[in-house]
């Protein structure tokens, strides 16, 4: 994003709040192991996710629980495995794709 479009401070707390949240209660750091597009972390396109919600939020005459949000957007591919290997997918996921 352009640097004009950068969050509120209010926004950047939040989103760091939820993430130091999040690494406390489970595994988010695992997801920078496995890729999302290209060489980009399932970690990072999270944040990502997680920084453009709260940047479209702030923008858009909608109320917003900005804290769901945020949470929503870090755990949207919430998954410890490279989804690109067939082999490391769960059963039940490969089963559905047959």
């Amino acid at each position: 994003m352009k640097r004009n479009e950068r969050l509120s401070a209010k926004d950047r707390r939040l989103l760091k709040e939820t993430l130091k949240e999040l690494n406390r209660q489970g595994r988010l750091q695992e997801e920078k192991l496995a890729k999302q597009h290209g060489s980009t972390s399932v970690y990072q396109h999270s944040i990502n996710v997680a920084y453009l919600s709260l940047w479209l939020a702030g923008r858009l005459p909608l109320r917003t629980d900005r804290r769901a949000l945020v949470r929503g957007a870090l755990l949207h591919d919430y998954f410890l495995y490279d989804w690109h290997k067939k082999e490391q997918m769960p059963v039940w996921w490969r089963l559905s794709m047959a």
